[in-house]
């Protein structure tokens, strides 16, 4: 009976340890089982637990980064944006648009022809909350965004309280200038889309506002012309580069503007980018 207690107790504890030994080194081969039979449970314990890989070999893999080159099309023009990881959570993103246009625009009852320029370059951070496609964007744009404009007033312009207007066929009364915007502009956006994860071709799409501020507006003007004051009716000829009382009614002018141009203050920012991963480093 002792005998057969004491068989009983060996067979259990070899299947104990074969058992650990398996846990410890799945991939060993039957060959080598003598050789792994002699290493201390102890010993294997140390680099496993619960069979999934040793922690150092996790860390490594959760530090690796990876790099990225996009293009884009956005209500900021075109563009070309460079991504990489700082964490699996968290991306980075450094971009420049650009791009011209011209357009007639009407300011205060007054025709310009402009000629809008767009110009940013931004870095920008994508937290992914679920280490997902999902994405919360912030970050800041060096704004160069800026309008020219330019009008001529041979038929009529009406500038602060005066009209203008071409009193004989040699005069060439016009205005000129410009809509500038605050040069640091912070940025918030929401979007979809990770160039860290899944396959290396990838596209995104943010929605998002830049807050480009106040707008800033310029004027001069240039030539001689019949100016009429809208309240006497009186009507002089001046030269408008010089004449200290017309370029009064176009300060007036250039605040009436930018009031007008408010709406610029928040610039909506929408974008479709198609991009591809090189891989990890």
């Amino acid at each position: 009976m002792q005998t057969a207690l004491k068989c009983a107790l060996a067979a259990g504890w070899l299947i104990a340890s074969t058992h650990a030994l398996a846990q410890a080194a799945p991939e060993a081969s039957p060959a080598s089982a003598p050789a792994t039979e002699a290493t201390p449970p102890d010993a294997t314990a140390a680099g496993t637990e619960g069979g999934n890989p040793a922690p150092q070999a996790a860390t490594a893999a959760e530090g690796s980064h990876g790099f990225a080159l996009a293009a884009r099309v956005s209500t900021l023009g075109l563009g070309i944006e460079a991504i990489t990881n700082l964490h699996k959570r968290v991306n980075l993103r450094l971009q420049g648009n650009f791009f011209n246009y011209d357009k007639s625009i009407k300011e205060d009852e007054i025709d310009y022809d402009g000629k809008l320029k767009l110009q940013t370059f931004g870095a920008l951070l994508d937290i992914h909350p679920f280490a997902g496609g999902l994405r919360l964007s912030a970050g800041a744009y060096n704004n160069g965004n800026q309008i020219d404009l330019a009008a001529n007033c041979r038929t009529e312009c009406e500038v602060g309280d005066v009209t203008v207007s071409s009193g004989s066929p040699s005069d060439n009364p016009r205005l000129f200038g410009g809509a500038k915007f605050k040069s640091l502009a912070p940025y918030l956006g929401l979007g979809y889309g990770n160039s860290m994860r899944g396959f290396p071709l990838h596209f995104a799409f943010d929605v998002g506002v830049l807050f480009q501020g106040s707008t800033k507006i310029n004027l001069d003007a240039a030539g001689t012309a019949r100016v009429t004051d809208n309240e006497t009716g009186e009507t002089t000829t001046r030269n408008l580069a010089t004449d200290s009382d017309f370029q009064m009614q176009l300060a007036k002018e250039e605040r009436s503007a930018e009031d007008s141009a408010k709406e610029f203050k928040y610039f909506p920012v929408i974008s479709l980018t198609l991009g591809y991963r090189f891989g990890q480093f």
